[in-house]
């Protein structure tokens, strides 16, 4: 992933969190807390320093 690929994800990530927290709807809340973990799981090694975004 590039940084501006892991940015963007984690700029995704904020969007999915708030949206999850303003739904109405439990089944759509479910679906963005998935697509937030989903991102989360696909970022971690970046965010922990384990792996370096490339330029």
């Amino acid at each position: 992933m590039t940084r501006e690929q892991v940015e963007q994800a984690i700029r995704e990530m904020e969007r999915l969190r708030e949206a999850s927290r303003l739904a109405d709807e439990l089944d759509e809340q479910r679906r963005n807390a998935n697509d937030y973990h989903r991102l989360w799981r696909e970022l971690r090694p970046y965010v922990q320093a384990r792996r370096l975004a490339t330029d």
